[in-house]
């Protein structure tokens, strides 16, 4: 989530924050945070491991909203995104794209494999993979202290 979360806004948080819960062998099994991002945009992601399945993505602006429910996992079902424009008028419209199931996990490994063995690129360049494990640690690390974790300089980590 963090890795579209970014993608969707162009950049990386300044700043997270996550209330985090952990087994006895320090295993975190539920978060919700807040990523703080720079022109006073925050997102929100929850994630539990002991509930029933659950993932989308939702972005609202003022203008529009965006939502991709089943987001990363679709277990075969049709993946769709939503579009909705004036979603607080008369006005409002909704626009759906529809996208043919396919596994998410299946297209990491082939594009792992090509990467390693024919050569090709990495479909997410190493770099901004480099940058969402800095702030997927930074999560951790405010789940663990209980506080806000300011990130050092997000656009240039790595």
């Amino acid at each position: 989530m963090v890795n579209a979360i970014n993608y969707f806004l162009g950049s990386a948080p300044y700043k997270v924050y996550n209330a985090a819960g952990f087994q006895e062998d320090g295993l975190d099994i539920s978060n919700t945070a807040t990523l703080f991002y720079e022109g006073n945009i925050m997102a929100h992601l929850a994630s539990r491991f002991h509930c029933s399945w659950r993932e989308k993505i939702e972005i609202v602006g003022s203008k529009m909203s965006l939502l991709i429910p089943r987001a990363l996992v679709n277990f075969g079902f049709h993946r769709d995104i939503v579009i909705i424009r004036d979603g607080c008028s008369e006005h409002e419209t909704y626009r759906t794209i529809h996208f043919d199931a396919e596994d998410a996990y299946q297209k990491q490994l082939e594009n792992f494999y090509n990467v390693l063995f024919a050569g090709e690129l990495p479909v997410i360049p190493i770099q901004e993979s480099v940058k969402n494990m800095h702030v997927i640690d930074a999560l951790l690390e405010s789940g663990r202290r209980g506080i806000p974790v300011e990130m050092a300089n997000p656009e240039v980590q790595g």
